[in-house]
């Protein structure tokens, strides 16, 4: 739709039913959300702008405090993206304009040692700046819109990459303090929705490209997977699913074993553990401080230096530093 054409925008009122979407989303997040101060990341595109034109159809049936924030990533090399981002900024001003809710934005200006050029890199400083207006500002939850479609290709891109179980479960609906509502939906309900409401967002063009991975494998690959074998994308869905909840459980059950105090892991149960044991709780471990972009052999070098025998030792790995006593393996600032 022209970002020129006015938006008309036809949510539920009061005195009127929720559509389809909203109402199966007030079901399963109401009591959550009520007397909540929830903090939208918002970055104008397809997914976040449905989610917050549900979250103000659920506000007409429980109460809550809501409010945007969008991360602008900086300026860019290539002239069609910075026109995409300065897009996507003003859309979310109207946004929030259009239903007066209060805006959080971090500029461009604040992207530090030049311009981000990884999905990695992007991720991280959007993820550090949505928790900084999160926590300077008192709210209870950040809400992002991961949906279906961003939760399978995260899971394909990590088995690619060499996972193991906890790479499979990768995003959950409920990790306080951030909730992601949409991601039991597919992209395409989200979409039709959307377009229920004659309302404008902006499409990102990055996204059009066939790098990085994530996009090849949406553009290219699982479209050639359904040629080749209709049906096939979904029930590889379903079978990472399953995958991850028999993971998860597994996990769960275990994983005190290995946590000291939630900052650490003890040295004697990794020591004494099964490769494929200690390899899932140094993973789950990663990516409770913050870390994903390892693979298989970032870990096993955290298992080798583990077993030297030395009771004490540092080293630097995946740019972080640890610190190893008798007792304890722990990431250090």
């Amino acid at each position: 739709m022209s970002s020129e054409s006015k938006p008309q925008i036809q949510l539920a009122t009061k005195s009127t039913r929720l559509r389809p979407l909203a109402y199966r989303l007030f079901q399963e997040w109401g009591p959550t959300f009520a007397g909540k101060k929830i903090l939208v990341g918002c970055s104008g595109g397809c997914d976040s702008v449905a989610l917050v034109l549900i979250l103000m159809e659920m506000k007409n049936r429980v109460r809550f405090d809501l409010a945007l924030a969008h991360v602008h990533h900086g300026v860019s090399s290539d002239t069609q993206l910075n026109q995409g981002r300065d897009a996507a900024s003003e859309a979310v001003k109207k946004l929030a304009a259009q239903f007066d809710l209060p805006i959080f934005i971090s500029t461009g200006d604040r992207v530090s040692g030049g311009e981000l050029l990884s999905e990695q890199a992007l991720r991280e400083h959007r993820h550090r700046e949505l928790m900084n207006f999160k926590n300077e500002n008192g709210f209870d939850f950040l809400v992002l819109a991961h949906h279906a479609d961003d939760l399978f290709e995260t899971r394909l891109i990590r088995l690619i990459r060499g996972t193991g179980c906890q790479g499979l479960i990768a995003m959950k609906k409920m990790d306080p303090p951030i909730l992601r509502p949409l991601l039991g939906e597919l992209k395409s309900t989200l979409r039709d929705y959307l377009e229920q409401t004659n309302f404008i967002w902006i499409e990102d063009p990055s996204n059009s490209s066939a790098d990085p991975l994530r996009n090849w494998l949406r553009l290219e690959w699982l479209p050639q997977l359904e040629k080749k074998h209709r049906g096939g994308s979904e029930a590889l869905r379903h079978s990472l699913e399953n995958l991850a909840e028999g993971c998860e459980v597994s996990l769960e059950a275990s994983e005190s074993c290995f946590l000291i105090e939630g900052d650490a892991l003890s040295r004697p149960a990794l020591l004494n553990s099964t490769p494929f044991v200690s390899r899932q709780a140094i993973a789950k471990y990663l990516l409770a401080h913050g870390v994903s972009d390892f693979t298989r052999t970032h870990i096993d070098e955290i298992r080798k230096r583990i077993s030297n025998p030395r009771k004490k030792l540092t080293f630097s790995l995946l740019k972080r530093n640890w610190l190893v006593d008798a007792e304890r393996v722990k990431l250090v600032p």
